[in-house]
């Protein structure tokens, strides 16, 4: 911790020599929100623990770095997860994962931010077709063709939901797949 806190200092004096520099406000916003320790309240999402004025810094450094070098996909991947924890403000977290995936379609995390936002607002067929455009970019990920297994099944398209989940396990065994296909497969009878 003293580690972090040391370099915290050096890139804040870092930044405040170089405004202009894109990669150190990054790296300050990053390290922001790494030391703001946060646990949030799964039943209320308020942050039980952890530093919001580290989080308001991160954020103001993370807009900085856009002023900076528009369009980068991490910098809006970051700001999605402040859009959620400070705000609660599932849209906008939603508006800034598509700008990371825009920005570098190649951002899985981001895919995998976007996609539960869009099945905890019941719009299935987005979360599908996402994850489909994710299979395209990303071809032997078992993550991708689980998620997309259980996408379906929330669809109640058991044959895609069988489709996926072998393709799931073939690259990778697991027992969630496992139950998935088994779901659907009782589904189906």
């Amino acid at each position: 911790f003293c580690i972090k806190i040391q370099t915290l200092t050096s890139i804040e004096k870092e930044v405040e020599a170089n405004p202009k520099s894109y990669q150190l406000r990054f790296a300050l916003g990053a390290l922001y929100f790494e030391l703001a320790s946060i646990e949030y309240d799964a039943a209320t999402y308020e942050i039980k623990k952890g530093n919001p004025a580290l989080l308001e810094k991160a954020e103001r450094e993370f807009n900085e770095a856009l002023k900076l070098k528009k369009d980068d996909s991490l910098t809006y991947y970051y700001l999605g997860h402040l859009a959620i924890l400070k705000q609660h403000n599932i849209d906008l977290a939603m508006e800034f994962y598509k700008k990371s995936i825009k920005s570098d379609p190649l951002n899985q995390r981001a895919y995998y931010k976007l996609h539960p936002l869009y099945l905890f607002q019941k719009k299935y067929s987005e979360a599908a077709a996402l994850l489909e455009n994710l299979t395209k970019i990303v071809k032997d990920d078992a993550n991708v063709y689980h998620r997309l297994s259980l996408t379906y099944l929330f669809i109640g398209d058991y044959g895609r939901v069988i489709e996926n989940a072998k393709k799931a396990l073939s690259i990778k065994k697991n027992t969630e797949s496992q139950l998935i296909l088994a779901s659907a497969y009782s589904k189906t009878k």
